[in-house]
This record gives C-alpha cells, sequence and structure tokens, in this order.
C-alpha cells in the first residue's frame, strides 16, 4: 500500500486508535451503520487513473467468503481440558508455515 494510502487509512483525526481492529467505529450506539464515519474504500484500491479496476469484485468476494465462513462454522473461543474458556493472547509468530 503506498504511503498516502497508508497515511489516510491511518489518520488519527479521522479513525481514533487506528491500530486496534474496531470494527464498532463504523456503527452507532444503537448499533446502525454510522454515515458520518468516513468509509476507509476511499483510499484501500487507488485513486484516479490508478485505481483498481478489479475492487467490485474484490470487495464483493471477500463479502461472499465472509458470510460463507459465518453460516458454515461455529466461531468460539476453544475450552482445555477443564471446560475453562482459554483467552486470546496477542502473541504470533512470525513464520510462513509451521
Amino acid at each position: 500500500m503506498p504511503d498516502s494510502s497508508r497515511a489516510m487509512l491511518h489518520d488519527e483525526n479521522v479513525y481514533p486508535d487506528p491500530f486496534v481492529f474496531k470494527p464498532e467505529r463504523f456503527l452507532t450506539k444503537d448499533g446502525k451503520i454510522d454515515n458520518t464515519t468516513r468509509d476507509p474504500r476511499h483510499a484501500c484500491f487507488g485513486f484516479g487513473r490508478r485505481i483498481c479496476p478489479g475492487r467490485h469484485m474484490a470487495f464483493s468476494a471477500v463479502w461472499i467468503a465472509l458470510a460463507s465462513i459465518l453460516y458454515s462454522f461455529n466461531i468460539d473461543k476453544t475450552k482445555d481440558e477443564a471446560g475453562d474458556l482459554i483467552e486470546l493472547t496477542h502473541e504470533y509468530l512470525s513464520a510462513l508455515v509451521m
């Protein structure tokens, strides 16, 4: 992603706390879509003559993939041997294949 797009998508004046995954930033208090928050699609697919020609197909493909995953799988926290929930950590390994 070019520096200008990255800067626009991580502007703290537009998106408070931009490095934290917070999907609720796009919702109002009653759970409806907040139209006052800037849509990130304005910057992530490029600009002008260099805009991505497949942006509409890419957005639709991601939407269909996520909808299919949510329909097909139960996504829950895992449990240990005693039946207690295992909380997720933010520890990551920098390996491509394990």
